[in-house]
């Protein structure tokens, strides 16, 4: 018995992990940060490090109220080993934060289940779309996943404990002061409300009491105002209304940004968690067909799921990465079901694992077919990136081996390990397709960094920049701030007046109709396609050569 459950141990910290972390750092700075989150990040953290103001975080110079602090303390920290916001340095806390949700994984999977189970349930976290591309990624939520999946890890080890248990309660409060200061009541709400209703569908009414919650609601916010109270009091009026209730109370009950109806992750979530989704309907088959065996187990699990899914459909804001703090719940859920399968399935191999994997492998040979033949043809959406169709070409060709191969094994080899273990290292292998070749390869497009570096021909440092937006992207790869944002009319006016040199940038979603309202004094510098927007430098200058277009 020792044997068998030293066996998953081992292979995870000397196989997955290894590879898991070898995986999200093999091109990590291979291509720039993108647009719009990772150089907004970045730049904050850059002015935290450049002005010495770590108390009230900013952004063009001015204070930023969006997010707490802990990210971009941690993103500062690492740039002042790096020299500056390098895209190692806002994107390794990321990388390192999912490394340690990949092992509370293993660990809180061990406590529920067993290790078997807790080894799939990493390999399958990992292997999940939205978990890797953010996982490498210049986001915070890696890091409030982090410290949400620690704090429901203690709550559950007070659990076991109960009545005892204080010590593991005050540390999960802590855990969740500290996602309090990452991006603020969603760090002390998904946890609790995960918990409370694991205790309330095991109907153990009494233990509730046993969480300490009154005391530990103190501890959370007792760390959480250890900053908001010294930025409140140094940011100003305008700071304390945005940091206190529009990034709270206003993007819960009706955000300014992303907003989303109450069903928006029921069709989300299935892509984002693919490819394991397309086992989804089957695993939800088995566990009823069994559930008097698997309630228990599965309960705290599906708790967390629901609670935080729940939480987050009930948010007006909303985002596909938001559901990144209840992944590690569906990943034990998932591979509940496929240890079972794999321990109790009688051969052949049984049609809840057989039926979904055909029709994975035929949706990979799809996609392979369908992308080639899109980029055979001359479509307006492919054509800025048509010179990396070779790169696409071979993903391509990879997809439909893959789905070939599949059906390959199962005539061959109809076992459900097998099954997993080619879903899990196709999914792998063409993760490192997409950091060492695909995201290289979009990088012209998707990043601001090509057009700045034109921008710096024309903008020398003593001439005035103006925006019409929020330049946090040109603020980073211009490394430039304040970079003053007047709206569109005044700029032109600003144009028309001065007798300096002055530049504007502006952006809109179709250069024509620029062109069309720009009043005839105006003349456009440069211009540049970034991911789905155009974004263009102006001047009252006559243009001494053609604009370059990409």
């Amino acid at each position: 018995m020792t044997s068998t459950k030293a066996s998953p141990t081992a292979l995870f910290f000397f196989l997955v992990l290894p590879l898991a972390a070898g995986i999200l750092l093999i091109n990590l700075d291979g291509w720039d940060l993108w647009n719009p989150d990772e150089p907004r990040y970045a730049q904050v953290a850059r002015e935290m490090v450049e002005t010495g103001q770590y108390i009230v975080p900013h952004l063009n110079g001015k204070p930023y109220p969006d997010k707490p602090p802990l990210f971009f303390w941690l993103v500062a920290a690492l740039s002042k080993l790096y020299g500056d916001a390098t895209t190692l340095a806002a994107r390794l806390p990321s990388v390192i934060a999912a490394l340690g949700v990949l092992v509370l994984t293993y660990v809180l999977g061990c406590r529920v289940c067993d290790p078997l189970t807790a080894l799939f349930a990493t390999i399958i976290l990992f292997t999940t779309e939205q978990f890797f591309t953010i996982a490498i990624s210049a986001h915070l939520d890696p890091l409030l996943t982090l410290l949400t999946t620690a704090a429901l890890l203690l709550l559950y080890g007070a659990y076991q404990r109960f009545p005892a248990g204080a010590a593991y309660c005050a540390a999960a409060y802590a855990c969740m002061g500290l996602a309090l200061l990452t991006k603020g009541p969603v760090g002390l709400c998904v946890p609790v409300i995960s918990f409370l209703l694991f205790l309330i569908l095991k109907k153990e009414w009494r233990s509730i009491r046993h969480l300490r919650l009154g005391t530990g609601l103190l501890l959370a916010g007792g760390i959480l105002a250890l900053w908001l109270v010294p930025a409140c009091l140094l940011g100003g009026e305008e700071y304390r209304t945005n940091i206190l209730f529009t990034q709270t109370f206003g993007r819960a009950v009706d955000s300014y940004s992303h907003k989303g109806p109450f069903y928006y992750y029921l069709l989300e979530f299935p892509v984002d968690f693919f490819p394991w989704s397309i086992f989804i309907p089957s695993a939800c088959i088995y566990f009823w067909k069994h559930r008097s065996r698997c309630a228990q187990q599965m309960l705290f699990p599906l708790a967390w799921f629901l609670g935080t899914f729940l939480f987050f459909s009930l948010i007006s804001g909303k985002r596909s990465l938001y559901l990144l703090p209840l992944y590690s719940a569906a990943a034990l859920l998932m591979a509940r079901f496929w240890a079972d399968i794999v321990h109790n399935a009688a051969e052949p191999l049984p049609r809840l694992v057989s039926i979904p994997f055909k029709i994975l492998c035929g949706l990979l040979i799809g996609f392979g077919v369908g992308g080639a033949i899109l980029f055979s043809l001359d479509i307006e959406v492919i054509r800025p990136i048509h010179h990396a169709a070779g790169v696409f070409y071979t993903v391509s060709a990879f997809l439909v081996c893959g789905g070939i191969s599949g059906f390959w094994l199962l005539r061959r080899m109809p076992r459900s390990l097998v099954a997993a273990g080619h879903v899990a290292g196709m999914t792998a292998c063409l993760f490192v397709l997409i950091v060492v070749l695909v995201f290289p390869a979009m990088n012209s497009v998707k990043s601001g960094r090509f057009f700045c570096e034109r921008i710096k021909n024309h903008v020398r440092p003593h001439d005035r920049l103006i925006a019409t937006f929020e330049p946090e992207l040109f603020n980073y790869f211009l490394h430039r701030y304040p970079i003053p944002v007047v709206d569109e009319i005044n700029a032109y006016e600003y144009l028309q007046q001065s007798s300096e040199n002055l530049y504007v940038l502006t952006r809109g979603k179709e250069p024509d109709r620029l062109t069309e309202k720009l009043p005839h004094h105006l003349h456009i510098r440069e211009q540049q396609q970034i991911g789905h927007r155009y974004y263009f430098l102006l001047t009252h200058r006559p243009r001494q050569s053609s604009p370059t277009v990409q």
